[in-house]
């Protein structure tokens, strides 16, 4: 029995954060009993699963045959409520969890430092096996990014809990292929390391392809389309979207597709209209059952961001396996030697990421004679199933099972 423990675990239906729901799924299937505690407010959404009326610490929920128990907390729009909230689930969930069965393992995810120190208590509490799947690198994002300095005393506190949560596990799971490197840099002692990738249910990939198609003039028409997917965040730097979109302003066959909200939308789309760069259009949050449909009309798309230091032991975002499942090439800014896209010629990745850069590869690929496309397309394909989460889950059993 498993009992994954989770802040920000959520179910397909509201996007994001799917990759225990799909564990969840594929372990149960095998014979294993599953149960995933996490918030009631669903991360980047106004869904809480617990409403404000309802006096209860915790509710179960049975979600696509997965079982959820969904801790009360606070919905979050800014920082210091999702501060707030961090400390309720933590607390609240302490609680819950004596009200619990126990457990044989106790499989805790960051990257909220908090909810893995918690696997580590309930674990040490019903004398079960604890695991602690890492998928940020906190508190080094934070400063790689410039968010806040390495002598910052919050940064310190968070760099002791890391190495307490690191040490005090009994074994270790990162979504980040070099991470090992991370630790013997950082001087942090572990017991068992290993690596699991995220990756993508293509079952459910498929059936979304097959029963949610949209109708839609932009992806209809026979311009070569470059997509974007995603939050429009600080972290993604859109604006460097938009100016590579006005480096082709005068090929009128180019076009660039944006899917997504964050609080960046609005500013980037008035500096598209203030310099004229009309061949940009912006579709706004659009829910991810339609994205294979979406993604299978362009011919590009772009795995962007801010680089930092800390890419540099690898990267395993989410709308990278999706986008391989498309089975279209990829742009990449994640330039690493851990990099599947340029391992597999999955598309380019860019060592430098100027305008110009972009403006090149981007050129590359609309130019390309259709059987070295066609190349590409199928590598895409073939690697999508490696990250399949069935074949995942089968490696996370052999992890639980050593």
């Amino acid at each position: 029995s498993i009992l994954i423990v989770n802040h920000y675990a959520t179910p397909p239906m509201y996007g994001g954060l799917t990759r225990h729901h799909y564990f969840a799924k594929y372990l149960k299937e095998k014979g294993y009993n599953v149960k995933i505690l996490a918030s009631s407010a669903i991360h980047n959404s106004d869904v809480n699963m617990i409403n404000k009326k309802e006096k209860k610490l915790y509710k179960e929920i049975t979600i696509d045959k997965v079982d959820y128990i969904y801790v009360k907390t606070c919905s979050y729009k800014n920082k210091l409520k999702r501060i707030i909230n961090m400390l309720q689930y933590y607390f609240r969930a302490k609680k819950v969890a004596k009200n619990l069965d126990n457990y044989d393992v106790i499989y805790a995810s960051t990257p909220q430092p908090l909810s893995a120190l918690l696997g580590i208590k309930i674990a040490k509490k019903q004398k079960a096996t604890s695991i602690v799947e890492v998928r940020d690198l906190w508190p080094e994002s934070i400063v790689s990014f410039g968010l806040l300095s390495r002598k910052n005393i919050i940064i310190k506190v968070l760099y002791s809990l890391e190495k307490y949560i690191y040490t005090h596990s009994d074994k270790l799971v990162f979504t980040m292929e070099g991470a090992k490197e991370y630790l013997k840099e950082h001087h942090i002692k572990y017991n068992k390391y290993y690596h699991l990738n995220n990756g993508i249910d293509l079952k459910k990939y498929n059936l979304d392809f097959e029963e949610n198609k949209i109708n839609d003039k932009d992806l209809n028409n026979k311009k070569f389309k470059v997509v974007y997917a995603g939050s429009l965040r600080f972290i993604y730097d859109i604006k460097k979207i938009a100016d590579v979109a006005k480096s082709f302003l005068n090929i009128k066959d180019i076009e660039f597709l944006i899917y997504g909200a964050g609080p960046y939308k609005d500013e980037i789309e008035n500096y598209c209209k203030e310099n004229n760069i009309n061949n940009i259009k912006f579709k706004g949050f659009v829910d991810v059952k339609y994205l294979p449909y979406i993604l299978s009309k362009c011919n590009l798309n772009l795995l962007h961001g801010l680089n930092s230091d800390v890419f540099k032991y690898g990267t395993s975002t989410n709308k990278s396996f999706m986008y391989l499942a498309s089975g279209k090439p990829i742009i990449s800014i994640y330039n690493n030697k851990y990099d599947l896209i340029k391992k597999h010629k999955c598309g380019i990745t860019l060592k430098n990421t100027e305008v110009n850069d972009y403006h090149k590869a981007i050129l590359k690929f609309y130019n390309m004679d259709k059987k070295e496309y066609l190349e590409y397309c199928n590598n895409c394909k073939k690697l999508s199933l490696e990250y399949d989460y069935e074949r995942l889950t089968d490696k996370l059993i052999k992890i639980i099972e050593e």
